[in-house]
């Protein structure tokens, strides 16, 4: 909880995304096996845009402690948002790619009785580990920068996070094509 180390945060965040897949794993069911294959994805995108933020902002001072986002949207405003998306969308907000991906878990493992407690356990977290995400957000933009030079990020990390950032968007908004290749990779496990 009073984790301050951003690298540290995203990677307790991870093992909280992992029971999520854990979940799914635990239904036993192609809709558990399709849930995974789209998480999956969807985090892949998220993830990677965020670290790749973290990455730019530490290494100028060689560190990823929590102030190095402070401010965030005055020296760089397009890192500022590829890291909101990216918070935004392992969080679960809709109508992100992290929002859809959480959704399919959660319907898959409703539809056991057994996993409804869990359920139950996830939806709650999930409120929790919004209140973290969006505490990121509000240093960025509502902070004042600790170091006020503007960040300069390189072609390929920019082009990368663009790619990111469309990805959680248009796999928030447009899940069928995702969708559609997880079901084709889960038929291939229950064929």
């Amino acid at each position: 909880i009073p984790q301050q180390d951003l690298k540290r945060f995203l990677g307790y965040s991870g093992i909280a995304h992992a029971g999520f897949v854990l979940m799914a794993l635990a239904t036993h069911s192609i809709d558990g096996a399709n849930a995974i294959l789209y998480y999956l994805a969807a985090y892949l995108f998220a993830n990677t845009g965020a670290f790749l933020v973290v990455i730019v902002v530490s290494r100028t001072a060689d560190n990823s402690h929590m102030d190095r986002v402070d401010g965030l949207a005055d020296r760089s405003p397009f890192l500022a948002f590829a890291l909101t998306v990216s918070m935004l969308s392992l969080a679960g907000v809709p109508p992100l790619a992290g929002f859809f991906a959480k959704w399919m878990v959660l319907r898959a493992a409703i539809s056991q009785p057994e996993l409804l407690w869990l359920v139950i356990l996830s939806g709650v977290m999930i409120v929790v580990s919004l209140y973290y995400y969006l505490c990121i957000i509000k240093r960025m933009y509502m902070r004042p920068a600790q170091d006020s030079s503007v960040l300069e990020i390189s072609g390929v990390s920019r082009w990368l996070l663009l790619g990111c950032v469309l990805a959680s968007v248009t796999f928030g908004l447009w899940q069928q094509p995702l969708v559609e290749l997880a079901r084709r990779g889960a038929a291939s496990l229950f064929g």
